[in-house]
């Protein structure tokens, strides 16, 4: 059987629990606020309990030191595992995953009920049942692409495992770049650049491109990524002859940052960085994320036979 004894798991504050906490105030008290705003207090609570009876399965598997909370979750702390579970949604995945280089990922969604559930491909009961299920020799691991990033010859130390987006950091301001790929070279208006790997291909960049071309999802394992620009201005001394365009295996997608006002590079919507006016962003390829994923149904029922 697998052993699971080198495995950190970082689960992430209900909303109900977020809010007592930024808000400073007691059960009762944000209760008397919901209800002043107008907020649908019931679907908040159950939310609430269907993630804390998610939570309460992996507590029943593994004893208290191996849970971190997210503020406490370090990259020392990632290095030394061997497993990494991220309890909570996809956005809890991409930050967890932001820390995690060698180990492998897991990711449980905490609430099926409400939460997309795109990275996070478990229940804590389907985890489980698979957990229970593992041996060393046919242990499901994928390799999810990921996107190493430099800005001005400094490589950044978080991988982007879904998007990057460069432009202005208000949307209602024109973002101007000049984007380098291969033998193509051009300078961009729009309203900034979305940069996508096969784990962000069903989010923003198919929000963004589902009108300028057929951009369908891609895998997760797919040694690519995809870019489009959002809005792009055409007018008589600028013409976007490149909106959209695939990068592959030891390619290079550049771009020169001319936003004048508050320009942004963002990683996964979690972390920013300056793209001033004069800013080189260069993005390829980097080393992927490992992550387990469920086993088929059959496979489990065949297990379970092959165990009477």
């Amino acid at each position: 059987m697998m052993n699971f004894s080198k495995t950190i798991i970082v689960p992430k504050m209900s909303k109900y629990e977020w809010d007592m906490t930024r808000h400073r105030l007691t059960s009762r008290q944000l209760i008397a606020k919901y209800r002043r705003q107008g907020v649908d207090i019931s679907r908040i609570l159950e939310s609430h309990e269907r993630q804390q009876q998610s939570l309460r399965i992996l507590r029943e598997m593994f004893p208290a030191r191996h849970f971190v909370s997210r503020e406490g979750f370090t990259r020392d702390i990632a290095e030394r595992a061997q497993w990494v579970i991220a309890h909570g949604g996809d956005n809890h995945f991409q930050y967890v995953s932001h820390f995690v280089e060698n180990a492998v990922m897991i990711g449980i969604n905490s609430d099926t009920v409400r939460s997309e559930g795109a990275l996070t491909l478990f229940s804590a009961e389907t985890f489980r049942q698979t957990a229970a299920s593992l041996h060393a020799r046919d242990i499901p691991v994928q390799e999810w692409a990921r996107l190493q990033i430099v800005i001005n010859r400094t490589r950044v130390r978080s991988p982007a495992i879904s998007e990057i987006f460069l432009g202005e950091s208000l949307r209602s301001q024109m973002s101007r770049h000049v984007l380098v790929h291969g033998k193509a070279r051009e300078e961009q208006k729009c309203s900034g650049l979305i940069v996508a790997t096969g784990a962000g291909s069903t989010g923003w960049y198919q929000s963004a491109s589902c009108r300028l071309h057929d951009a369908r999802a891609f895998p997760k394992t797919e040694k690519l990524f995809k870019f489009v620009v959002t809005e792009p201005y055409q007018g008589h001394s600028v013409h976007c002859l490149h909106p959209h365009g695939t990068v592959r295996t030891g390619e290079e997608l550049k771009i020169v940052s001319l936003n004048d006002s508050r320009g942004i590079l963002s990683i996964d919507a979690l972390e920013e960085h300056p793209f001033h006016e004069g800013s080189v962003a260069r993005i390829r390829l980097g080393k992927p994320l490992r992550v387990l994923i469920p086993l088929r149904p059959r496979f489990l029922k065949l297990r379970a036979e092959l165990r009477k």
